[in-house]
């Protein structure tokens, strides 16, 4: 799923279709939180034999559901309101998004911003997550008398090692954060489309 903005208007959608093509859907730019899915780990798709666009979840997620994403056969195409896309699985869960990035000092599609703006909102989710990895690291090293991992630079399986050791709810807001990253990607099309 590949979103463009295409004038200060308009945004151009490529979704590949079920019979692995790719398609072209063009929306207004207002709103989009009404309809794009900030958890990257869900995307839309064309089914060639419905012919509607749905939302489906990436095989190998294994995260919350939040935004009720069901087999085909069970999907409905999405709504429209006002020429505008929307997805009431999806809104929901963006305007928790948003609420929560509000309350962290990052700005939201919902507030006026600039390119500026959107770079002191990456430096907070970047500081966030530091503080969180940090909070894991301190209890794995706790945990485990062999410093072994830490005398060598972070690796993919030091890193694993340490986001085992993140609590739920510190699991919890590494989701969020991740999502509020991807809103503020959406906001720098937005702004450099402006």
């Amino acid at each position: 799923m590949k979103l463009r903005v295409l004038d200060k208007d308009l945004f151009k959608l490529t979704i590949l279709t079920t019979g692995k093509e790719k398609k072209d859907f063009y929306f207004p730019k207002i709103r989009v939180y009404n309809w794009y899915p900030f958890n990257i780990n869900f995307y839309y798709k064309y089914s060639d034999s419905k012919e509607f666009m749905y939302l489906v979840k990436e095989k190998g997620y294994e995260g919350e559901n939040y935004y009720g994403v069901d087999i085909l056969k069970r999907t409905k195409p999405l709504a429209t309101m006002n020429g505008v896309p929307f997805h009431p699985g999806v809104y929901k869960r963006n305007k928790y998004i948003m609420e929560k990035a509000r309350a962290l000092g990052i700005p939201t599609l919902l507030d006026q911003y600039n390119l500026d703006d959107v770079e002191i909102g990456f430096n907070e989710i970047d500081h966030c997550m530091i503080a969180i990895r940090e909070m894991a690291e301190d209890r794995y090293t706790n945990d485990v008398e062999d410093d072994f991992f830490r005398q060598f630079s972070p690796t993919e399986e030091y890193d694993e090692l340490i986001y085992s050791y993140l609590t739920d709810e510190e699991q919890e807001a590494f989701t969020e954060l991740g999502e509020m990253y991807s809103m503020l990607t959406v906001m720098i099309k937005l702004a450099e489309g402006n």
